[in-house]
């Protein structure tokens, strides 16, 4: 009985901190912040944001490009890209403060995604 009663108030105090001086098992991230996911090489792709356009630098052939709010609403959307520059106005974009993600898919089905904050 008394083996038990360690197992299940040993890992609340350990969680707590308590009296044993244990620091949490368990970190929350004081700030998050925008970061590309599924790195790509540096020369496949640029995004800057101006004041009037959010533009997509696009180095490589892309069979669609995706833009997505932080709702999963499809703000904008496009296929076929030949490798190029992107122009797409800001009035088409949720208003700012916002975080987009953008969805590019390459030819070959690689699929790369990126958060981007306006």
């Amino acid at each position: 009985m008394l083996k038990h009663c360690f197992i299940y108030i040993l890992p609340l105090l350990l969680l707590i901190g308590g009296s044993l001086g244990a620091t949490p098992i368990i970190e929350q991230p004081r700030e998050t912040v925008v970061e590309k996911t599924n790195l790509v090489q540096p020369e496949e792709i640029s995004i800057s944001v101006t004041s009037s356009d959010l533009v997509l630098d696009l180095k490589t052939c892309a069979t669609e490009v995706a833009i997505f709010d932080i709702t999963g609403r499809a703000v904008f959307k496009t296929s076929r890209l030949v490798a190029g520059q992107l122009f797409i106005a800001r009035e088409r974009l949720p208003q700012a403060p916002a975080l987009l993600l953008i969805r590019i898919v390459y030819e070959g089905g690689v699929v790369k995604t990126y958060k981007v904050r306006l």
